[in-house]
């Protein structure tokens, strides 16, 4: 399908951009990364981390997205999400998410805000196995030297994959902002 080339800071908001021609909808595999503003290890904090997660697969029921595998890393949340109908709406769920877990922030007396403006996408071309982009969230740990092996990572899930024979895998994927 689309293959979305996303550079980190891009613009004159310091958002990476969005396709202009492109609204986003419909059924669609996105892999996102969404960091926290000033990139803080907030998600050390298990309360936070669990929290945020929770909101994630709450909103992305709410927005008729399934989420394949998601990891949250101290400062930042990777997930392979998939939209389930054609009004399924990309910004719309990442904007929502954010609102609500922002709002929270705030309203626990933090005075800065939880994330940083915009978010990294990657609309997934066909050719863009579902098992190498979950592979790569899982060893998204490992890559930062917080574990040796994805499995004892306490904030990542792959659903319906089974997680050693991903690892055991030779799929390779990164995101092209990498």
């Amino acid at each position: 399908m689309f293959g979305v080339s996303v550079a980190p800071n891009a613009g004159m908001s310091g958002r990476p951009p969005r396709l202009k021609e492109f609204d986003y909808r419909g059924q669609l595999r996105y892999f996102l990364t969404i960091c926290v503003n000033q990139r803080a290890p907030v998600f050390d904090d298990e309360t936070i981390a669990r929290h945020v997660i929770q909101q994630f697969l709450r909103t992305a029921g709410a927005e008729k997205f399934e989420v394949l595998a998601y990891c949250a890393m101290p400062d930042h949340f990777h997930a392979l999400a998939i939209g389930l109908a054609d009004d399924s709406d990309l910004i719309r769920f990442v904007t929502a998410f954010k609102k609500c877990t922002g709002y929270w922030w705030k309203q626990s007396g933090h005075p800065r805000p939880l994330w940083q403006r915009g978010y990294h996408d990657r609309i997934l071309r066909e050719d863009d196995l579902n098992d190498a982009v979950i592979r790569y969230i899982l060893l998204n740990p490992v890559r930062a030297n917080l574990v040796s092996d994805p499995r004892e990572y306490r904030f990542l899930v792959a659903t319906k994959y089974d997680v050693a024979t991903l690892l055991e895998s030779s799929f390779l994927w990164t995101p092209p902002w990498k």
